[in-house]
């Protein structure tokens, strides 16, 4: 694979962009059982002040129940809500508050971010833990995902082309190799996403750990199949 030069890579960002902010105007078409999705963040911008998009995925047969999933926080199973969960527990010290709330300073709440509540001992002196990492979720966690994030969506048939939409797409929009002064359309600086546990989320400037450290394909014929998904046309 021939390494993509920094004028292509532009070029390629803008047109995934382009194309995801048309499908977001097009609200009204009819998403089939295959969708790729796209999310953005309030906040979240590109250097033109456009909306840069903090995740790619892919329904494979739900349609779009997947990405409304995401907006329903942790318990529906999204990895997603789970990487936002995680990070607004580590911003606003979660340990901390519950440490207090239960009265229990040396309580290692952080152990349990992973989600997996079910992990938590069941002995007394654990009692209330699992409540309020529910309430947690139910709260502030549903809040932001109901909130901040925004999606659309484009109806792909092909699995196969499914598939490569989401990998060429993520790695296209990861900064995971681009730091610094290369970075393209990086994060702001408030940008929950750097409270995350998850390096590849730091790095890349996305809410995805897949596909993120992949190298840039030069080849486009993936763009020009999805334009014409979407129903795009380049002005």
């Amino acid at each position: 694979m021939n390494p993509v030069t920094l004028s292509q890579l532009t070029a390629m960002i803008d047109r995934l962009h382009a194309i995801a902010d048309y499908a977001g105007q097009h609200p009204n078409m009819i998403p089939g059982p295959q969708v790729l999705y796209f999310f953005w963040e309030r906040g979240e911008q590109r250097a033109d002040l456009s909306r840069r998009i903090v995740r790619m995925g892919l329904s494979r047969k739900a349609g779009l129940s997947r990405p409304t999933q995401h907006r329903q926080a942790v318990s529906q199973g999204s990895i997603f809500a789970s990487y936002i969960y995680t990070a607004l527990a580590l911003r606003d010290d979660l340990q901390g508050a519950i440490r207090r709330q239960l009265k229990r300073p040396g309580l290692d709440v952080n152990k349990y971010l992973n989600l997996n509540f079910s992990a938590i001992p069941g002995d007394p002196k654990h009692a209330g833990l699992e409540q309020l990492m529910r309430a947690f979720e139910r709260g502030p966690v549903y809040s932001y995902t109901l909130t901040q994030l925004d999606f659309a969506w484009i109806a792909v048939p092909d699995t196969d082309f499914l598939d490569e939409a989401e990998r060429k797409g993520t790695a296209l929009l990861s900064n995971y190799h681009r730091q610094g002064r290369t970075a393209i359309d990086p994060p702001s600086a408030n940008w929950l996403g750097h409270f995350s546990h998850q390096a590849k989320v730091r790095q890349s400037g996305l809410w995805s750990c897949h596909y993120v450290t992949d190298q840039v394909d030069p080849d486009t014929s993936w763009l020009d199949r999805l334009e014409q998904l979407a129903g795009y046309r380049q002005p």
